[in-house]
């Protein structure tokens, strides 16, 4: 049978492991952005003009499938099953005062900033929600289709992402990429930097004589809690560097309009309770 220490020291081994491969995974995400980032050349403008069916210049899609989740307000959950980039082509406004003729692409990528993505998904109104309602409580769910437009008049960042791909793949942006790159980079060394030094300390206490003493029992502790939290934390941070036309959106319609009826029903229980 193993002594107390072979074990501790297994532990530890097990531990360090995990760390190491997380930062590994975190440090190979920061490095493709930074690929993206090398050598990008941005314009910045405003949309004069789009040849989509409607007038855009691009459009970001997220096809969605939407599941009734019962509470005190009835709500739909949503989830991504596809993300679709597609620029129709059309002329920008450069800054510097001269124009852009933007080509159609059928491989180019979409950038939408959260603010937009949000609008553009946000309930419509409650008779929407009560007709997908019940296709919402079925097996297959309610399926929805998120489209954000980039039309005449929206701020737009143009450019060209190349790493990893055989051709230069053409950038419409909401939100500037240059700056989006560099706060998730920054993020990425942040975490591989702080889930070290975490690691580093709980080992230090766990190392700490007399072995199994009272610092060391805490610090197998806290290892523990670590080695059980940094999981998770990794495959958040994993999402959280996703590039936005790749990014998991989801989001949730909820029916407003019941639960102001059913407090609005307490509040007159309520009153009525009180007077008799």
């Amino acid at each position: 049978m193993l002594s107390r220490e072979v074990m501790g020291a297994l532990a530890l081994a097990i531990l360090w492991v995990n760390t190491w491969l997380i930062a590994a995974a975190t440090y190979t995400q920061r490095k493709a952005l930074a690929e993206l980032l090398r050598g990008l050349r941005v314009a910045r403008g405003r949309v004069d003009s789009g040849s989509g069916p409607s007038g855009e210049l691009a459009t970001f899609e997220v096809k969605q499938v939407g599941r009734l989740v019962e509470g005190n307000a009835p709500a739909i959950a949503f989830h991504d099953q596809a993300h679709t980039s597609r620029i129709f082509g059309g002329r920008v406004a450069l800054h510097e005062g001269n124009y852009a003729d933007v080509p159609a692409s059928d491989h180019g990528e979409v950038w939408i900033d959260e603010a937009s993505f949000r609008e553009a998904a946000a309930l419509p109104g409650e008779s929407v929600f009560d007709a997908a309602a019940g296709e919402a409580k079925k097996a297959r769910g309610f399926g929805h289709l998120v489209v954000t437009p980039v039309r005449s008049g929206h701020e737009v960042f143009l450019g060209a992402l190349s790493a990893g791909k055989p051709e230069e793949c053409p950038l419409v942006a909401t939100l500037d990429p240059r700056v989006w790159l560099r706060r998730k980079m920054a993020f990425a060394w942040s975490f591989i930097l702080g889930e070290l030094l975490v690691a580093g300390a709980c080992t230090a206490a766990c190392l700490r004589p007399p072995a199994f003493g009272a610092s060391s029992m805490v610090g197998a502790g806290a290892s523990l809690a670590f080695f059980l939290l940094v999981q998770p934390a990794g495959a958040w941070v994993r999402g959280f560097l996703v590039v936005p036309s790749k990014a998991i959106r989801r989001g949730t319609w909820t029916r407003r309009g019941a639960a102001e009826d059913r407090a609005s029903t307490r509040a007159a229980n309520s009153t009525q309770s009180e007077r008799g």
